[in-house]
C-alpha cells in the first residue's frame, strides 16, 4: 500500500466509531474483520478496510495465547499507489483528508482516540547513499488542522526485479 491512515487508543471504542463513521475516499470497500458493526460501515463507505483490532485480542489469530493488542484501532487503505513513486500517494492522501475532513475531525475528539496516523511507503532508491522526500504544504496543512502525525517508511528494492513471492515448503526432488 502507498498510504495508510490508522487510528488508535487504549480506551478506544473502535466499534462504536465505525458504526457511526461515514467515510467518503475512493476504492473498494472490503472487511478483514467480520464483527456486525464493520458491516454497517461497509455500506456506508467505499473504503477498504485493512485491518481493524480491539485491545486484549491476540496479535495473531494463529497464536491465541500470543501476546496481545494493547490498543484497539484500525487502519483505512488511502492509496494502493506503487511504494516506487511518493507523488501518486500523497496525491490520494490530499483527496482523501479533503473528502473526510469532518469525518476525521471527530475522530480526534471522538473519547480514547490516542493517536492518528497517516503512514506513507516508499522504496529506497537503489545504491543511493542518501535519499529525502518532500511532503507538500498542502498535505502538511491538512493533517496539521486535523492532528494527524506523518510517517514515511522506507523499504529496500526487490534487487531481483521480479516480485517477491513465499517461498516453497515443498521438497525438490533429486536425481541420483
Amino acid at each position: 500500500m502507498g498510504c495508510i491512515f490508522s487510528a488508535k487508543g487504549r480506551d478506544f471504542d473502535v466499534d462504536r466509531f465505525l458504526r457511526k463513521a461515514k467515510f467518503k475516499p475512493k476504492g473498494a470497500w472490503k472487511f478483514v474483520d467480520q464483527r456486525e458493526a464493520f458491516h454497517l460501515v461497509m455500506k456506508r463507505s467505499r473504503l477498504k478496510t485493512i485491518r481493524v483490532w480491539h485491545k486484549g485480542e491476540p496479535y495473531w489469530s494463529r497464536k491465541p495465547n500470543g501476546p496481545q493488542h494493547k490498543h484497539s484501532g484500525f487502519s483505512l487503505d488511502v492509496s494502493k499507489a506503487s511504494f516506487d513513486n511518493l507523488r501518486r500517494p500523497i496525491q490520494d492522501a490530499i483527496c482523501f483528508l479533503k473528502a473526510n475532513k469532518h469525518v476525521l475531525g471527530s475522530l480526534r475528539r471522538f473519547l480514547g482516540v490516542e493517536s492518528r496516523d497517516l503512514g506513507f511507503a516508499v522504496n529506497r532508491v537503489r545504491g543511493a547513499a542518501v535519499q529525502w522526500e518532500t511532503f507538500p504544504i498542502e498535505l502538511l496543512q491538512k493533517t496539521g488542522e486535523l492532528d494527524i502525525e506523518l510517517t514515511l517508511g522506507f523499504y529496500p528494492p526487490d534487487e531481483s526485479g521480479r516480485k517477491k513471492t513465499k517461498p516453497s515448503t515443498k521438497k525438490k526432488r533429486t536425481r541420483t
